[in-house]
């Protein structure tokens, strides 16, 4: 088990990897983080956790020649895909694949973890949601609020006729905006 999992975390990153990663016996590989519960985010104490971390430390601990660096770092989900691109980041945990970055990019076929979406709404704004046509129903008073670049935000504008804001950074900040706004008649957030 040990052998096929560094043929495939080998196969994975020696593509995307510059040779002069490879110098000595330990392998180096530049990665970053994308500020997105619950794959990157930071304790309370400020310690990078995450089921990506779960991963890159796992990968860590059966291969010990293999060593991830940067993780600790959050980049914007545009600057991740761009440093990937231009071989400034050798890889990432958590992107989802898509055939626009299939062109560019490579992708382990076997996904690392499946992503559940999850809704959330004010408990005093009294209503129920049980799809989509709920959401539309509700016209201007239905924003969704969600977090810039990531899947659920891509999943949301292919439903088609959903009002979304999808300014905030984390799923932290898009739960404040939302609870926050008293205006609203109703706040959703959908989340990844």
């Amino acid at each position: 088990m040990k052998n096929m999992l560094s043929i495939i975390t080998y196969l994975l990153f020696f593509i995307g990897a510059p040779f002069s990663s490879f110098a000595g016996d330990l392998i180096e590989l530049k990665t970053a983080a994308q500020e997105s519960f619950p794959k990157y985010y930071k304790s309370d104490d400020h310690k990078m956790c995450g089921v990506c971390i779960d991963i890159i430390h796992s990968i860590e601990q059966i291969d010990p020649e293999i060593k991830f660096t940067g993780y600790n770092n959050f980049l914007p989900f545009k600057r991740l895909q761009s440093y990937l691109e231009k071989g400034e980041l050798d890889v990432f945990f958590g992107f989802k694949k898509t055939e626009k970055k299939e062109q560019v990019l490579n992708f382990l076929n076997i996904p690392l973890y499946q992503i559940n979406y999850v809704v959330a709404v004010r408990t005093k704004d009294n209503i129920k949601i049980e799809s989509f046509d709920d959401i539309r129903a509700m016209r201007d008073k239905g924003l969704i609020s969600t977090v810039t670049g990531t899947s659920a935000n891509s999943f949301l504008q292919q439903q088609g006729r959903l009002l979304i804001d999808d300014a905030a950074r984390n799923p932290s900040i898009a739960l404040k905006n939302c609870w926050q706004d008293e205006d609203r008649l109703s706040s959703i957030t959908i989340l990844d």
